[in-house]
């Protein structure tokens, strides 16, 4: 009998066990099968519940071939169909009934000998970070960075699959994925980019917070809104067929279940469908769950639940685009939403050509997530600059609308850096398609802050805010630096500063302490009772005031007293 050395694959066998080239496994003389498993690593991974055993090991055949290394819990090794699952070539004896005690006898006895690995679980798709790497994961595949590929990792996931036209090049996925924007210009963008910034919600996390606001896109029956917004929400699995949007009667229970799952992270979640019903309750019910849906997703997170001795609190894994018949929302509710509307029909043979073609979308994305994945510390970096570089903008809108303006114009920016990037196209092209986004965006935006002005609480048009910042002034309220050096070298630590006879504060400082009495005021109700009691200062173009590289409202100092 022909012993095969098995010390160089870092394992050993029990004295009872023995392997040979031209008969197999036996335990003492009991033939067992034609492989015996290589034990090569291990890890002992906590949980709230208890400790599991993993095993890293590949599987050595009488041919002296071996199988790709697996990772797998030692529970499971004590199933016999396990073997079989694993790899087709296994064969064991059918005369050796204790054959499944064997083989896990020999995984058992190899653990000593081998050394400790590191396992990492990734239990959510889209974006993970493993040991300050960026990975996504599709289901059934992981994106990483060139070089930074990591075989420890166990995928505790329903398998899902972003499918692909292996026929398609990079170029023409963009190409095609652009002729599908274009089929409505103005809705198509905003929807591919909301999509988008969904599918890379956590580099914004990262860089400050993830988005936070749903896509409302509306157009009248009948006219494919749904298909055509599914062509591009839909990002698993196209090749199976589209899937069928949830619709918005079914219970908030359930829609936060979806939104919150781990399969349904990193992407654009589709809910179908708001339209006109001649039942005041049906109506009543699907506005009230699109409202609730509203500040679930503009809070990120539904309040908090018993269950027994444990507190449930969900948070939404994904974005939201509803489709629907009709505006609705006014006020705060308007503000967590934007409105985009398909105004002229859809291109009916367009439309399907682009439906007998599903992996275009999915194929794009696959390149995207490549370059994004690639990118991450990079987009995260520049992200935080782009961020710094708005704050020092006013829209006068509604600041979660800001937000929302802000996310979705360096969505659509980072698209073309991709482009640039890839020579798609030239650095002059992306630039007039920012400009126009941009107008498109700030256009869609000013409409709806018109629909939270029309919902809002005017009790703070009956404050006197002047009064109420001379209380606070008086009271120490406000922290203020000595000088406006100290204040740049420490802006979280401070209000604002005393500077030129003015009490100049920083807007959102300002504000935060004004909705500690009250919550439902703007920043624009404050600057604009403050300037009709001549107390706000502003330059000759209407500006704030400026002290070094920031603007401060500025307050005359003499109103305070």
């Amino acid at each position: 009998m022909i012993i095969i050395n098995l010390t160089e694959f870092n394992a050993k066998l029990p004295p009872e066990a023995s392997f040979s080239a031209d008969a197999g496994l036996f335990w003492k003389k009991i033939h067992v099968g034609n492989f015996v498993p290589v034990v090569i690593g291990k890890a002992d991974v906590e949980s709230d519940e208890k400790t599991e055993t993993y095993v890293r090991f590949h599987l050595l055949f009488t041919d002296g071939a071996k199988s790709e290394v697996n990772i797998v819990a030692l529970s499971d090794l004590g199933n016999a169909d396990y073997w079989f699952d694993l790899n087709l070539r296994c064969q064991i004896d059918p005369d050796c009934t204790r054959a499944k005690q064997y083989l896990l006898n020999i995984v058992r006895f190899a653990l000593p000998f081998v050394p400790v690995n590191a396992l990492h679980f990734i239990d959510r798709l889209g974006t993970n970070i493993i040991n300050g790497t960026p990975v996504f994961c599709t289901g059934g595949r992981l994106y990483w960075p060139p070089g930074k590929e990591n075989t420890d990792i166990i995928l505790k996931l329903p398998s899902r699959i972003l499918a692909i036209d292996p026929e398609l090049t990079e170029r023409e996925a963009v190409v095609e994925m652009l002729e599908l924007v274009n089929l409505s210009p103005e809705a198509g963008k905003m929807i591919f980019t909301y999509c988008l910034s969904s599918v890379i919600r956590a580099v914004y996390a990262d860089a400050w917070k993830a988005p936070c606001g749903v896509l409302f896109v509306i157009a009248n029956s009948g006219e494919k809104k749904t298909i055509y917004t599914s062509l591009q929400a839909q990002l698993y699995d196209r090749d199976k067929g589209f899937v069928t949007p949830t619709q918005l009667n079914a219970s908030f229970a359930a829609v936060k279940t979806i939104l919150s799952a781990p399969e349904n992270s990193d992407c654009a979640a589709l809910f179908d469908d708001l339209f006109p019903t001649g039942s005041n309750r049906i109506k009543r019910d699907l506005e009230e769950l699109f409202r609730r849906l509203l500040r679930f997703i503009g809070n990120q997170k539904s309040p908090a639940r018993m269950y027994g001795k444990e507190v449930s609190e969900k948070a939404p894994q994904c974005g939201v685009i509803v489709t629907g018949e009709y505006e609705i929302g006014t006020g705060s509710e308007a503000a967590r939403c934007l409105i985009v509307k398909i105004s002229t029909p859809l291109d009916r043979i367009k439309l399907q050509e682009c439906w007998d073609k599903p992996l275009a979308a999915s194929t794009f994305y696959h390149f995207f997530i490549q370059w994004y994945i690639s990118k991450y510390h990079e987009i995260r970096d520049v992200l935080k600059k782009w961020l710094n570089d708005y704050r020092n903008l006013d829209f006068g809108v509604h600041d979660r609308l800001q937000e929302m303006h802000y996310g979705l114009s360096s969505a659509y920016k980072l698209f073309l850096c991709y482009c640039v990037e890839k020579a798609f196209t030239s650095i002059e092209n992306a630039q007039a398609q920012q400009r126009s986004f941009e107008k498109l965006l700030t256009n869609l935006v000013l409409e709806q802050d018109n629909r939270v002005q029309q919902g809002k609480d005017n009790t703070s048009e009956k404050i006197d805010f002047l009064e109420l910042i001379r209380a606070l002034y008086k009271n120490d309220v406000f922290r203020l630096a000595k000088s406006g050096k100290r204040f740049d070298s420490e802006p979280e630590k401070y209000d604002g500063v005393v500077y030129g006879g003015l009490l100049c504060l920083r807007g959102e400082k300002l504000l935060a302490k004004i909705n500690r009495t009250v919550p439902c005021a703007t920043l624009k109700d404050v600057k604009s009772s403050l300037l009709s009691g001549g107390a706000l200062w502003l330059d000759g173009e209407g500006k704030n005031k400026k002290v070094g590289q920031r603007r401060f409202v500025g307050i005359r100092l003499k109103k305070l007293k």
